[in-house]
């Protein structure tokens, strides 16, 4: 079915182009560009029985000529339809119909002519009206599949054009089903003990059902179908990609003591740190990369096991670099990192897009020559001329901001062809469901310990008429010596919404709240040159701030053990695992911390998700509510995989097929030569596309 749309009847290169543009790009494409919902079409509605609001099909003759007339660029058609239903006291027997700019339509219609109108009725006692409803002049009982169009695609250029895929023309359908379904021409690239082992039904049977549905029970089965083959082969490409890693070489680690290194650190691992450690120096014995995802939630001390593992690359001879998004977690990566290491003998450095160029140039040739252990620093750790001597290991901070495409130019700078052991470090907790889908090619360790001593952030949402209150508690939290934050969703002012702006809002606490011989207030955010944004977190870390207005910037790794007050102002704009993010720079220590949550939303919806947030400091169960209430978004970011997003599977409803795919994916490749039985060829093949289609992109 990977053949050019051009070769459907009806469709030009223009409208291939448009069709391009919705992301239709061969015959496959259209066959799975679904439905994004259905006119239920199964029951026919009496005019005088219709309810105001109600979503109603209607049957009836037209009874008045076609009234037409114009208001500015608007031609409007109105004319009267009328049933043959008995008259009820009270109730319409008549329903006046608009049409807005549809000339098209109205000139098919006269009076006295049959019709069928699909629309949303407004009922006023004996008054009814149906405004731009689907006029229809035939009429066969099912549903209607109605599709997400761009302006020159119609839904009949896309019903016609299926029909053309499962047929062979666009003719009608037969009024038989199991006539249609001899007639359907695709191959089914499921084995059919596949299909009778998870209860699906045949691939035709899926496009017929979920393109030209009778009822609900029809769309459900072959969208099981549908879902369960994406997620087929899904499963499928990341057993090809985790095979491709397990066959490259790498840098085999010894055994070494990391005994100095604890007794070094300021405080004690945990047992879930330890472990981690652990695991991952196994996985560095080996001669093929490790790949391993950590998670933790935020706190857990995910920076101290890198550490670790970048001083056992040092015990063996080698380099290790740590990549992270943005240049003020760098900075903080590197302020924390660089006294504790080089007491080791470990030199770090810094590099960044600011760092000057002189100092670029020393750094890159220090590091070239094997004179810098750590290199730490953002994007500009994938510049071509960036030369490791001997790098052994990678690590990614906040993977969920990097594409592959980023961390696989990060494993090329291994040496003799070797690719370095891969660490990435994720502070989005996720249901390890999926984990599994984000992170498939790569094995998951958890930290699921927090530190002793910290304890949980009380959080609390309220009216912004709470404010001068709340300001008045961060004015004693500050004589207490402590810090506190206040995050606002933008840099400027937005014309179009009241909502808070980093620079206006500090000078509005200044005068308002909080006077400048009281409380010290400064202001950060991304566009700020980066020696300014280096030296607010300086004097920050230093208390020589107390409060720190700020964007999303800080969401990261800024670490200020002394902060106790986290403010989110606008907090309805956030999703839930963003708001843990911010709220987990507070709480770094063994003082009691707090965060306010500040909204003056009215919606209902928002307004309990919101609460539901209050309630609990478990990253994890935000995450799974996350997931349910915003869809996984939030989680993917950049694609991390490299395969195509789902068009189909939902990640919250389909969880259960994704397990029964996954199953099924171990069961087929079990076997070594899977790929070479007579019924998996159409598998093969398929898999084969999508994999190499993804790599000839140097997504994977």
């Amino acid at each position: 079915m990977e053949k050019s749309l051009t070769k459907i009847k009806g469709i030009g290169v223009k409208r291939a182009e448009i069709l391009h543009a919705m992301g239709i790009n061969t015959t496959d494409d259209l066959l799975g560009f679904l439905p994004r919902d259905y006119l239920d079409l199964t029951k026919i509605t009496p005019i005088s029985e219709m309810e105001a609001g109600e979503t109603v099909l209607l049957s009836g003759t037209v009874s008045s000529d076609i009234k037409t007339r114009r208001i500015k660029n608007m031609t409007i058609y109105t004319f009267d339809v009328q049933d043959e239903s008995p008259e009820t006291f009270g109730k319409p027997d008549t329903v006046r119909v608009t049409l807005f700019n549809q000339k098209y339509t109205a000139e098919k219609l006269f009076k006295g002519k049959r019709i069928y109108l699909y629309g949303k009725a407004e009922v006023f006692g004996r008054f009814a009206d149906l405004k731009s409803p689907v006029v229809e002049t035939d009429w066969e009982p099912g549903l209607r599949a109605i599709y997400p169009l761009k302006a020159g695609i119609s839904r009949k250029l896309i019903s016609n054009s299926v029909k053309c895929l499962l047929f062979g023309s666009a003719a009608p359908l037969p009024q038989e089903r199991e006539k249609a379904l001899e007639k359907i021409e695709i191959e089914d690239v499921l084995p059919e003990n596949l299909r009778k082992k998870y209860s699906l039904c045949s691939a035709g049977q899926a496009y017929l059902d979920i393109h030209f549905p009778f009822d609900y029970s029809q769309v459900e089965s072959a969208r099981k179908r549908l879902a369960f083959e994406e997620l087929l082969f899904f499963q499928i490409c990341l057993k090809m990609m985790k095979k491709r890693i397990q066959q490259q070489a790498a840098p085999q680690m010894k055994t070494q003591s990391l005994s100095a290194f604890f007794s070094a650190l300021p405080f004690s691992l945990t047992e879930a740190q330890r472990r981690v450690i652990n695991e991952a120096m196994e996985d560095m014995k080996k001669n093929v990369p490790m790949s391993r995802v950590v998670q933790g939630d935020v706190g857990s001390g995910k920076t101290a096991v890198a550490a670790a593992l970048c001083y056992f690359a040092f015990q063996n001879g080698g380099q290790a670099c740590l990549m992270v998004p943005t240049e003020i977690l760098a900075i903080q990566h590197y302020n924390d990192l660089s006294p504790l290491l080089e007491t080791f003998h470990i030199a770090v450095a810094l590099l960044t897009g600011s760092t000057p160029a002189k100092e670029k140039k020393q750094i890159k040739q220090a590091l070239a020559e094997g004179n810098i252990h750590l290199l730490i620093g953002t994007h500009s750790l994938i510049e071509e001329d960036v030369l490791f001597q001997n790098l052994v290991l990678a690590v990614t901070d906040e993977q969920h901001r990097f594409g592959v495409n980023q961390r696989a130019r990060l494993s090329a700078k291994g040496k003799n062809g070797k690719a370095p052991h891969v660490l990435v470090m994720s502070a989005t907790p996720i249901p390890r469901s999926l984990a599994m889908i984000l992170y498939g090619d790569m094995d998951i360790s958890v930290i699921d310990q927090l530190p002793p001593g910290r304890q949980k952030v009380s959080t609390f949402l309220l009216h912004s008429e709470y404010n001068r209150k709340m300001y008045r508690y961060v004015a004693d939290q500050v004589n207490e010596g402590n810090q506190a934050y206040v995050v606002c969703p933008l840099v400027e002012e937005s014309d179009n919404e009241n909502l808070k702006a980093v620079e206006s809002f500090a000078e509005e606490l200044q005068k308002e709240y909080l006077p400048p011989e009281q409380v010290k207030v400064a202001y950060l955010h991304g566009k700020m040159p980066a020696k300014q944004k280096d030296q607010i977190l300086k004097d920050f870390s230093e208390n020589k701030i107390n409060l720190l207005v700020s964007t999303t910037v800080i969401e990261v790794g800024v670490n200020i053990p002394n902060a106790t007050v986290m403010i989110i102002q606008n907090a309805e704009r956030f999703g839930l695992s963003q708001l843990h993010q911010l709220r987990g720079r507070v709480g770094r220590s063994s003082k009691k911390s707090y965060c306010f949550l500040i909204s003056d939303t009215r919606n209902e919806a928002t307004l309990e998700r919101l609460q539901a947030f209050c309630q609990t400091n478990d990253g994890f169960l935000i995450s799974k509510k996350d997931l349910e209430l915003r869809g996984p978004g939030d989680f993917f970011g950049s694609r991390q995989h490299g395969l195509p997003p789902f068009r189909i599977a939902d990640l919250v409803q389909d969880m259960h097929l994704f397990l029964s795919a996954k199953e099924a994916a171990e069961e087929i490749m079990k076997n070594p030569e899977w790929h070479k039985q007579p019924e998996n060829q159409l598998l093969k093949q398929k898999a084969a596309r999508i994999f190499i289609q993804a790599e000839t992109q140097n997504t994977i």
